[in-house]
């Protein structure tokens, strides 16, 4: 087992390797539970609240499409950040609305789905915060490129519903 000896950019590469040798063996759960499990064994690798906020976004799109490309893809691609030293940001994966520190966003989007009214300044931030989530990495998605264009013409609530079903038909679920 590494320890804080080795650096963090090795300590981060043999727990990939491990926990992609899982992947195939063991399946996703376990694959994410011996990646926790291996950062956390070196102070450097220490996973942040962003990484686990990316680890969630990852897991629900494997649950959502029952494909773990997803997780192998997330996994190869963890890297660590110079601007952070030796923190682990994780992939490029969208922030989830239930983790704004603001809580602003958490209102309105509950304020959508439990259908009561929006204001302008509402849809705007729902715009944004949906613009933001369909800019992450999303592979097999047929319709990324009518997404991404069509998240810029929200303007109502209805737009908001438009754009929500069309994702959903790609596997992809902000909400």
């Amino acid at each position: 087992m590494p320890l804080d000896d080795d650096t963090a950019e090795e300590h981060l590469e043999w727990a990939k390797v491990r926990a992609l040798d899982e992947l195939r063996v063991g399946g996703v759960r376990q694959a994410t539970g011996l990646l926790m499990s291996d950062l956390i064994k070196h102070s450097a690798t220490v996973p942040t609240i962003e990484f686990m906020q990316q680890m969630y976004s990852v897991l629900r799109k494997w649950e959502q499409s029952g494909d773990s490309r997803w997780v192998r893809r997330w996994i190869e691609d963890l890297a660590l950040q110079d601007d952070t030293a030796d923190r682990i940001p994780g992939a490029n994966m969208p922030n989830f609305w239930l983790y704004d520190p603001s809580g602003k966003l958490s209102m309105v989007v509950r304020r959508y789905v439990e259908r009561r009214s929006m204001s302008p300044v509402d849809v705007a931030v729902m715009r944004a915060y949906l613009r933001q989530w369909i800019n992450g990495d999303w592979h097999n998605c047929a319709l990324l490129d009518a997404l991404r264009t069509k998240v810029a013409e929200i303007r109502t609530r209805q737009d908001i519903t438009d754009w929500l079903i069309m994702a959903e038909g790609q596997g992809i679920d902000p909400l």
